[in-house]
């Protein structure tokens, strides 16, 4: 059954939510990143977390919930884009993932800036974005949510937590976390550390500790 290792707290910029809940088969968790200075984006992480409440994701099924969740992301898009045309924000958009666990088969749906990597006793695997060399997508390329005008439909990634793996997610910023041995080093650095970025870390059992630095591979949906 999936666990929480680690998460971070929202803050004036950033947004993190968290529904995931011990003994639980369900449970649901949401991040969101801008990198820039804005006086609106509290009130644009607001507006989020307040559609994600009120499309009740507790109530879908998850043979059932991908063609809502297009829709629902579809409508987000277009109304964050009117909001982000008032700002004063350098950035017009903003990174969110989307996480939604059934019975420890996830559902992840990211825009922006966002890694996913997943942990076992060999090391790293991406899953989806590549790690390496992230930050140089263009615009177009990144997909923030609110910054293209059509409608913008999400990637939904699949994937089942096996036993004994773990999942991290972090801003593309932070993507030297990749050359840490392994998942436990992630969690002792984030416990001893005052960085605020926003992440999350969910796990499936207990992960051995290997000794590769390397990331192993990229994982498919």
């Amino acid at each position: 059954m999936i666990k929480l290792q680690k998460n971070s707290f929202s803050n004036s910029k950033n947004l993190v939510y968290n529904e995931f809940h011990p003994n639980q088969k369900f449970g649901y968790a949401c991040l969101s990143y801008y990198p820039a200075e804005c006086d609106e984006i509290s009130k644009i992480n607001a507006h989020i977390l307040d559609s994600i409440l009120k499309f009740n994701l507790e109530n879908f099924s998850k043979e059932e919930i991908k063609e809502p969740l297009e829709e629902f992301f579809i409508q987000l898009n277009w109304r964050l884009y009117s909001m982000f045309k008032q700002t004063n924000g350098k950035e017009k958009g903003i990174s969110f993932i989307l996480i939604i666990n059934f019975d420890d088969k996830l559902l992840i749906i990211p825009f922006g800036r966002f890694l996913c990597g997943i942990w076992d006793e060999n090391g790293l695997n991406e899953l989806g974005n590549e790690w390496e060399n992230f930050q140089v997508k263009s615009m177009q390329e990144l997909k923030l949510l609110g910054n293209l005008a059509q409608n913008l439909k999400p990637n939904i990634i699949e994937h089942h937590l096996l036993n004994n793996t773990g999942l991290t997610i972090i801003p593309a910023h932070k993507n030297h976390f990749a050359e840490f041995n392994n998942l436990n080093e992630i969690l002792n650095h984030l416990n001893s550390s005052e960085e605020t970025f926003p992440h999350i870390i969910l796990s499936n059992g207990v992960i051995k500790n290997n000794k590769s630095k390397k990331i192993l591979g990229k994982l498919l949906k």
